[in-house]
Order: structure tokens, then sequence, then C-alpha cells
């Protein structure tokens, strides 16, 4: 899912569906589109999906009507039973299908998954206390009427709390946190650079715990340094 759409890409996918459908039975201009909406809409709600259920069953609990037959049978409406025990039977009804799905559901996100681990076995993901830039040239101190003069990345930010693989929260130096999740696909790595080249590398670091240790490491080379030079003075004196 793109972090730029605004909430309509499901809707829109189910349109473009259905429009790919119609589409499969026009000829000429296309004037007789109306005709083809209904049945469209038809299959797609009584289409069985991964889940083993169609649409029209999760909404109303029980199998679409068939095109070649409307008739309703009673018996297996449920609709002859009283209306407390119809109610319990489609109650029971709704929870085995809410938990075969939720379980389906999981099982391939679990597949999917493991898919992607495989396909990129080195990826790493972000973890609490590492600095990162964020996508968000809306909250940048770079406001102009230009689409060119843009500063898309802000920061460095923190990671303060990892809600999953992809979904963090974070906070700027204060230490207030955003409440809104960023996606992976938000965030990039901030490497600040210490200005130090140790065997013929720049030194940087990307984590608030190696900044720190790095400012200690400093802060103690200086003590030992005045302390030397202080045992300096006092042995010449």
């Amino acid at each position: 899912i793109s972090p730029y759409n605004h909430g309509s890409n499901k809707t829109e996918r189910y349109i473009r569906t259905i429009n790919d459908m119609i589409c499969k039975y026009l000829t000429g201009t296309g004037d007789l589109w109306p005709l083809y909406v209904y049945p469209a809409c038809y299959s797609m709600n009584t289409f069985v999906n991964y889940t083993g259920y169609c649409a029209y069953e999760m909404v109303f609990l029980k199998q679409p009507p068939s095109l070649l037959d409307f008739e309703l049978d009673p018996i297996y409406d449920g609709l002859s039973l009283p209306a407390k025990e119809y109610l319990k039977l489609m109650e029971n009804r709704f929870n085995l299908m809410k938990k075969i799905i939720i379980d389906q559901k999981v099982k391939d996100q679990l597949a999917q998954y493991y898919r992607e681990r495989r396909k990129y076995p080195n990826y790493n993901t972000f973890a609490v206390g590492d600095m990162v830039y964020l996508d968000s040239e809306y909250c940048s101190d770079l406001h102009t009427s230009n689409i060119k003069l843009k500063k898309r990345w802000i920061g460095p930010l923190k990671i303060q709390v990892v809600l999953d693989d992809s979904h963090y929260l974070i906070s700027n130096w204060d230490g207030r946190v955003n409440p809104i999740s960023m996606h992976a696909n938000r965030l990039k790595p901030y490497n600040l650079n210490m200005g130090i080249i140790s065997d013929g590398q720049l030194v940087s670091v990307n984590t608030v715990k190696q900044l720190f240790d790095h400012i200690r490491k400093m802060r103690g080379d200086l003590e030992s340094s005045e302390n030397n030079e202080e045992n300096s003075e006092q042995n010449q004196n």
C-alpha cells in the first residue's frame, strides 16, 4: 500500500476489476455497458475467494441466490425457525466464518513474510534507538511555491517503538513521540558524520547509543589528555 494514498485504493481496485470484466463483452462504441453492470457485480459478490467464502455469504451469512432458481427454501434458509433460534444459528455461523477467515489471513501473511525473507535474506529492519530520516516534505522548514524546490527528508529522528517489521513510532530529540505509525517506506537510515577518519574510513554513527558512546569516548580522551598535561606540568615543576 502506498503511503501517499487517500484510503480509497481498495475501492478503486474493485472498480477497475468490474471495468475489466465489462470491457470483455463490449464491442463498437460500448454504449451497452450498463447492461453488464449487474452481472459483473453478481459475479464479484458470489466469487469464492481465498477465505473459502464469497462476499455475499460474508455479509448475509448464507449462500447467494442462484441465477437459475430464485425460489427460497425456508428450511434451508432457517426462516422457519423461531426468531431467537434463527439469530443464534446466524451468530454461530458468523463466529465459525470469522475464525476460518482470520486463520487463513494469518496463514497467508506468514507465507508472504517467509517468501519475502527468502527473497531478501539480508534485509534489516529498524530497531529502537536508530536515527532515521522521515519522508515528509510538508513538515520540513522549506516552503516554496516551486514544486522543484522542496526538501523531502527531515531529520534526524529516533525510532521509539517497533510495532512490526514495517511500522514504527518515531520521536524528535525532545522525546515527543508521533502517535501516527510510520511505514518503513517512509524512513531511511541517518548516518551522522563524526568528522574522524579511522583505518582509512570516515567514522559515522546511525544509532543514539553509538552517538552517546562516541561522545563518552571523546570526553574520556579529552579528560585523559588534560590529566596527562597536568601531570606533565607537575613533573616539570
